[in-house]
């Protein structure tokens, strides 16, 4: 029968004090290994406190034993005096005199040839994951995962670029008190040296960084974004072993890992940037495309967006009821930064005056009698995009002041939550007075300047003269591709259309043509066909008698049949060049 051969461990001694040379020995068979001061050992050291032949490391059955050779200065294994024989587990520190070596003991070539194959199939897990992954939270997460089981890490978590800045921005366990751990020397190492930082008691001295003294190991590796020659830290990924040390595979294969992460994370980046750039142009585009008209006032309302929606101020857009301010809204984001982020239209006539900070600010579960879930309110769900409050006058005073100092702060508080940070751009509009709410008391005073920095007027239908016709025509195609069949506007027809007040402007309008698509049998429709309600004598009187209005519609007017010659619009009015121009820009009829 042939004998049992014995397995030996793989044994790695390393050493981070230049004073000892060389800095790592590693044996793989029977033998051993003599640390001492004298230069005929494996590992010499040139510490004073060392002894000349200090200790032995031998291989004995399947252990690697530790013998102290002297006898006066004691060997120290992860902290305890040694004086004879001491048989070397998996990771431990030895201290002699004052200069610490990290030992590691690997398993046999059968344990070691199944951990290999553990690794293995663990990157060719995670090469699957990257694959299927679709957002940086996720990946950073599953990355997290994958490290603690293979690493047998207590806690992973990952920091950003700031090496000041120890916030966690994801950990695994999620359960784990892991930020307890978080070194920011290990974290600033990292970063400025741009490399992998294995920050155990190994250091010279053996002192141990104070914000480790709870671990018993560390490890920080940054993920670095390599482009054109430059490199760039995308964050950290801190490792921590409460108690052992990190043997040098699981080092490796972390660094692995890491670097397969940031691979993935610069593509992201690079991907999100290209996809934003491509929808803002889009965005851009066709921003005003809803927006139809050619009347003075659109042409006006049309410069005024491109100018503002590239800036992050708030703007009020004011105008009457169907006048298409929530499509001015919609235009500002489109053409603004915010373009790829959300856009969420709120009507403040209808929230409930008793939900309206849940429904402004968000509640967490148990905040009121029914909130049975956690709820994110209308600034969380527009963070980082645009928040449209469409008849802002119909707020209720009490949420008056927590909205401006959301405005102000860019802080939020959820009902019975914490405070929560949100980056929105404010679009408001109204058809009311907010000058006379103000006086009367019904709307801050404060809140209105902080709303109308820029202002834009939605000029009612009455004032667009030839406009009125091509919205029209465009409402009557939209019906003819729904319905299959073709219909078109009589001369008669758009006469009347013309020469009627629209209460109920753009949106009276398309009602209008859209009934008498239905009524018409006739491919044409006729005046007969629509159904103009007789304006109101109160509606009738305030349109006919504001002279406000009855000046700037008259000016609209003259301006539309002279194609904005001041000229001979002027000659039109009666009055100087000078007093319609100054007037017409007073009105928002021309640019200032």
């Amino acid at each position: 029968m042939s004998q049992a051969t014995t397995l030996i461990p793989n044994l790695t001694l390393r050493c981070d004090s230049h004073a000892v040379a060389p800095a790592r020995i590693e044996r793989s068979a029977a033998g051993a290994v003599r640390l001492g001061r004298h230069a005929d050992n494996d590992m010499v050291f040139a510490d004073e406190q060392v002894s000349r032949r200090h200790a032995e490391i031998f291989s004995r059955g399947g252990d690697w034993v530790l013998l102290n050779l002297s006898g006066t200065n004691p060997v120290l294994v992860d902290g305890v005096a040694q004086s004879g024989e001491f048989v070397l587990s998996r990771s431990q520190v030895l201290l002699l005199g004052n200069t610490s070596v990290l030992v590691e003991v690997g398993a046999g070539s059968a344990d070691s040839n199944r951990r290999q194959g553990e690794e293995m199939a663990g990157l060719v897990e995670y090469l699957a994951f990257l694959e299927t992954v679709s957002s940086a939270e996720a990946m950073v997460e599953g990355t997290l995962a994958l490290l603690h089981r293979h690493s047998h890490a207590t806690w992973t978590g990952f920091v950003g670029n700031d090496a000041e800045d120890l916030r966690l921005r994801a950990q695994f366990p999620e359960t784990t008190a892991g930020g307890s751990f978080l070194s920011r020397e290990l974290n600033r190492r990292a970063l400025s040296e741009m490399a992998p930082v294995w920050q155990a008691s190994v250091g010279s001295g053996g002192d141990v960084s104070e914000s480790l003294g709870r671990v018993g190991d560390s490890l920080g590796i940054p993920l670095v974004e390599r482009k054109g020659g430059v490199s760039r830290a995308i964050g950290v990924i801190h490792l921590y072993r409460r108690q052992g040390r990190f043997v040098e595979r699981e080092t490796h294969f972390a660094q692995v890992v890491a670097r397969m992460a940031a691979l993935w994370l610069a593509s992201d980046r690079e991907r999100s940037a290209l996809g934003a750039e491509v929808r803002r142009l889009a965005a851009r585009a066709g921003a005003h495309g809803r927006i139809v008209g050619e009347s003075p006032g659109v042409v006006e309302m049309r410069r005024r967006i491109t100018r503002v929606a590239p800036s992050p101020m708030s703007v009020l857009i004011r105008g009457e009821s169907g006048t298409g301010k929530e499509l001015v809204a919609e235009a500002i984001h489109k053409a603004s930064p915010r373009a790829g982020a959300p856009l969420v239209a709120v009507n403040c006539a209808s929230i409930d005056p008793a939900r309206a900070e849940s429904d402004l600010f968000g509640h967490e579960r148990g905040a009121f009698t029914g909130a049975d879930s956690r709820h994110a309110g209308f600034f969380q769900q527009a963070h980082e995009g645009t928040l449209f409050l469409d008849e802002l006058g119909e707020l209720p005073m009490e949420c008056q002041a927590k909205l401006l100092r959301a405005l102000e702060t860019g802080i939020i508080r959820p009902m019975k939550g914490k405070e929560r940070v949100v980056d929105v751009r404010l679009i408001a509009a109204t058809n009311r007075d907010l000058l006379a709410e103000v006086a009367a008391g019904r709307f801050r005073e404060d809140l209105y300047y902080r709303i109308a920095s820029v202002v834009i007027e939605a000029p009612p239908l009455r004032d667009r003269g030839g406009d009125i016709a091509l919205l029209a025509r465009l409402f009557l195609e939209g019906f003819s591709a729904q319905g299959h069949r073709a219909t078109r506007l009589g001369q008669g027809a758009i006469e009347a259309l013309q020469a009627y007040a629209w209460p109920g402007n753009i949106r009276q309008l398309r009602s209008v043509v859209e009934a008498a698509f239905h009524l018409a049998e006739a491919e044409e429709i006729g005046p007969e066909h629509l159904h103009l309600p007789k304006v109101p004598a109160s509606a009738a009187a305030e349109a006919d008698c504001n002279l406000e209005n009855t000046e700037k519609r008259a000016m609209a007017r003259a301006l539309e049949k002279t194609a904005g010659n001041l000229t001979k619009a002027a000659e039109l009015l009666g009055i100087h060049r000078e007093t319609l121009g100054i007037k017409a820009r007073k009105h928002g009829l021309l640019p200032p």
